[in-house]
C-alpha cells in the first residue's frame, strides 16, 4: 500500500537525494568516516563544535555515543534514513548544538512511539502519541520539515502545545490550591446538572430502564440532538477526565458496566467502559467515577437510541443490496409505518422507503412530488402555470420519477435541505 501513498514516495525520493551527498564532518565512534548505516555518529562543524546523534530504538533508553550497539538496537531502515535526512537539514541551522540534538532526539522518540510511517497514520494516532510524550518542545520543527518537503499531508496538523506541569515545584498547600483551581465552578456544575436533567430526563421507572416512552418526543429522528450531545460528552468528560482529549468521540455503542471487588472484606462496586485501543493495541477497560455512573449510563442509553437511525442509514450506504432486515438491525419501525409500506424484509429497500421507516418524513404529509406522467400521480395543481403532481411515499415504485424544483416544500422535506435545482430525478 505504501507505493500508493505519494507522501511516502516523497520521503523515499528526498532520502535518495540526501544519500547522494557526501557525509562531510561525520565520524563514527571509532573515529572512522560515518555512513548512513551507523547507529551513532558525531558531526563536527568547520568551527570545531560537535553534535552527537543516536539513531537507536528504545532497547537501550540510557544509551550514549560510546554505547555498544547491535542490530537489536536498530530502528527500522526507513525510520533510520528519514531521521538521518532530517538531521542533515537541522545541522545546517544556525542554532546551538544542544538545540540541534534536541530536535533530532525528540523526532526520534516520537517516531518510535508512533511505530509506523507518519504519512500512513491517522491524525488521532499522531495526536495520541504526542499527548503521551513528556517533552514535545522541539517536535514542531520535525512537522514543519515534513510539510515543507511534502512528506506529510498539510491536513495532518496536530496540536503541538502542551501545558507544563509545575505543581511538583509548589508547596503542599499551593499544589492543592492549583489542583482545586482546575475544578469547574460549583454554580457551573449545578447549572449543567439542571440542563442535563431537562435534556435527558431520568427514567420514569428506575427498575425498568427499557421503558423509555417518556423520551419518545425527545429522541425522534427529526429532533435536533445538539443539547443531548453536549450533555453526553460532558458526562463522559467528568466520568473519565483522562479520556477527554481524544478517545471519547470514538467510544463504541455500549452501556456502563460494573463488577464487584472485595477490598478489606468490603464489597466495592467498580464501574467501567470499554475503550478502543489505538495503534494496534487491544481494547481496554477504564474506570469511571462511581458518582457519575447512573447519569452516564442514562446518557449513553439515550444517545444509542437517538443515533440508531443514523447507524441504519450508514449500513444502507455501505451496502444498499442488503435485505431490509439486515439494514434495520436493532431498529424497530412503528407498526403503523410497517402496515402502510408493507415492505418485504428479505429483500433490499430503497433510500426513500428506508427514510420513511426511520421517521425522517414524519413532519411532512407523507407525499413526494412526481412528474405528471408518473403512474398513480395525484394532480394538486392550484396555478395553471405551476403544475404539481404528488404521490404518497409508500406508493412509490422503482421506475417512478421524482420532480425536484427550486423552493418546493416537497423537495426540501424529501432531501432534508433547501433545494436550488430544477430537474426530474428518476
Amino acid at each position: 500500500m505504501n507505493t500508493l501513498n505519494r507522501y511516502i514516495t516523497n520521503q523515499h525520493a528526498y532520502i535518495a537525494e540526501k544519500k547522494k551527498q557526501p557525509l562531510l564532518g561525520f565520524t563514527a565512534p571509532s573515529g572512522q568516516q560515518a555512513t548512513w548505516e551507523d547507529i551513532a555518529v558525531t558531526f563536527t562543524s568547520n568551527k570545531g563544535t560537535s553534535v552527537n546523534l543516536l539513531f537507536n530504538n528504545d532497547n537501550q533508553p540510557r544509551a550514549n555515543i560510546n554505547s555498544t550497539f547491535s542490530d537489536k538496537d536498530r530502528l527500522d531502515e526507513h525510520t533510520h534514513y528519514l531521521l538521518f535526512a532530517f538531521a542533515l537539514d537541522v545541522l545546517k541551522e544556525n542554532i546551538y548544538p544542544r538545540h540541534k540534538r534536541s530536535k533530532v532526539t525528540t523526532a526520534k522518540k516520537f517516531l518510535i512511539a508512533l511505530n509506523e510511517n507518519i504519512a500512513s497514520s491517522s491524525l488521532d494516532e499522531i495526536q495520541n502519541t504526542i499527548d503521551e510524550m513528556n517533552n514535545i518542545q522541539s517536535l514542531s520543527a520535525f512537522f514543519e520539515w515534513l510539510n515543507a518537503h511534502k512528506m506529510l499531508p498539510a491536513s495532518m496538523a496536530p496540536n503541538l502545545t502542551k501545558a507544563v506541569n509545575s505543581i511538583r515545584k509548589k508547596s503542599g498547600d499551593d499544589a492543592i490550591e492549583a489542583e482545586n483551581s482546575k475544578l469547574p465552578d460549583e454554580k457551573a456544575l449545578l447549572a449543567l446538572g439542571a440542563i442535563f436533567y431537562d435534556v435527558i430526563p431520568p427514567y420514569q421507572d428506575i427498575k425498568n430502564k427499557d421503558y423509555t416512552n417518556s423520551w419518545a418526543a425527545l429522541i425522534h429522528p427529526t429532533t435536533s440532538q445538539l443539547d443531548s450531545y453536549v450533555c453526553t460528552m460532558s458526562a463522559l468528560a467528568m466520568s473519565s477526565p483522562n479520556r477527554t482529549a481524544a478517545e471519547q468521540v470514538l467510544l463504541t455503542k455500549q452501556r456502563v458496566k460494573a463488577h464487584n471487588e472485595v477490598v478489606n472484606n468490603n464489597i466495592n462496586t467498580v464501574y467501567y467502559l470499554n475503550w478502543r485501543g489505538s495503534k494496534g493495541y487491544k481494547d481496554y477497560q477504564n474506570h469511571i467515577n462511581a458518582e457519575m455512573a447512573e447519569s452516564l449510563d442514562r446518557a449513553l442509553h439515550y444517545t444509542a437510541l437517538v443515533t440508531e437511525p443514523a447507524r441504519v442509514l450508514a449500513s444502507f450506504y455501505q451496502n444498499p443490496n442488503l435485505s431490509l432486515q439486515k439494514v434495520l438491525g436493532e431498529f424497530k419501525p412503528s407498526a403503523k409505518k410497517l402496515d402502510a409500506l408493507k415492505p418485504n424484509d428479505s429483500k433490499p429497500t430503497n433510500l426513500i422507503h428506508l427514510g420513511f421507516l426511520l421517521g425522517f418524513y414524519d413532519d411532512s404529509d407523507g407525499y413526494a412530488r412526481v412528474t405528471c406522467d408518473t403512474k398513480g400521480a395525484i394532480d394538486t395543481t392550484k396555478r395553471e402555470d405551476y403544475p404539481v403532481f404528488i404521490k404518497h411515499i409508500t406508493k412509490l415504485l422503482p421506475l417512478d420519477k421524482l420532480e425536484i424544483k427550486n423552493g418546493c416544500p416537497y423537495a426540501s422535506l424529501l432531501v432534508g435541505a433547501t433545494v436550488n435545482d430544477k430537474q426530474p430525478i428518476e
